[in-house]
């Protein structure tokens, strides 16, 4: 009997704010980082995590804001489960200066797919 495999995919996406005025002394920026699973045969993702960070003007870096926890922990947690990472993918980046670097590609939107052997 050919084995028999169940997918699912967990998104990461960024979503970004900016102030209507940056010039303003009360400006702020925001990012907001959702983590969600679409298991198998679902119709609407679970949101497994969401953060977000902020930079006020007077911050020198986005390092003195809160910094969102690393990302591969859920990963950890369906492998545990049997889940197995076969593709990971990057749908959407932007061009950002950041770390030193006048332009560097920052993703936005990555997917995780797994799968595991289903009984079936």
């Amino acid at each position: 009997m050919a084995a028999r495999w169940e997918y699912l995919y967990v998104r990461w996406h960024l979503q970004r704010r900016f102030p209507p005025d940056p010039n303003e002394e009360s400006a702020e920026w925001a990012n907001k980082y959702i983590t969600e699973i679409w298991w198998p045969r679902s119709t609407e993702p679970e949101v497994i995590a969401t953060e977000t960070w902020t930079w006020r003007k007077g911050m020198s870096e986005w390092k003195e804001a809160r910094k969102p926890a690393g990302r591969p922990h859920f990963l950890n947690d369906l492998g545990a489960d049997g889940w197995e990472c076969f593709s990971i993918q990057i749908i959407s980046s932007a061009v950002v200066s950041r770390q030193g670097y006048e332009a560097a590609s920052q993703p936005v939107e990555m997917r995780y797919y797994l799968k595991r052997r289903s009984d079936a």
